[in-house]
């Protein structure tokens, strides 16, 4: 399926090109399902600028969901119950995302020339009522190099948002 044909594809992802694929071998009960579920997008691309091929790869065990994005390396691990109020996990490693296709593909970024990030984003949820989201960010580092200057911040931020708030 191309991306674009995606009903009610949000606006800031209009200009995003490529094929959507999905491959699976499922088999058990709803109760205990075993299997896995792999999505691909390929040949993707952001206001025509290319973007790395990324796949998530979904495995099922028993009452339980693990998966793992990929890219050149892994950037996204977690979990869901598949039970009760479907408690997820997830972590993004932020040192593997494609900042720089990014600047590219957002001329309004046309200044920065490079930008990295090292760190973690952990998000904690109930997919049945997600207003318990839970956010956590540790940030160690980020670098770049801006209109020609190269600079770089340590210890950028680490910060946790509990919603509803307290």
């Amino acid at each position: 399926m191309r991306i674009q044909e995606i009903v009610k594809l949000p606006e800031a992802l209009r200009s995003l090109e490529g094929v959507l694929s999905l491959d699976g071998d499922v088999s058990g009960t709803t109760q205990s399902p075993q299997g896995r579920l792999d999505l691909n997008l390929e040949g993707l691309s952001l206001n025509g600028v290319p973007l790395t091929t990324h796949s998530v790869s979904v495995r099922l065990i028993e009452k339980r969901a693990e998966f793992r994005g990929l890219g050149p390396e892994p950037f996204l691990t977690g979990f869901c119950e598949l039970e009760g109020s479907f408690p997820t996990h997830a972590e993004l490693d932020l040192q593997f995302l494609p900042y720089n296709s990014l600047l590219v593909a957002f001329p309004t970024l046309s200044e920065f020339e490079y930008i990295s990030a090292k760190g973690r984003i952990q998000l904690d949820l109930s997919l049945k009522d997600i207003s318990n989201l839970k956010y956590h960010a540790d940030i160690s580092e980020i670098k770049g190099t801006f209109d020609k200057q190269n600079w770089s911040i340590d210890f950028f931020l680490s910060l946790e948002i509990l919603y509803p708030s307290a």
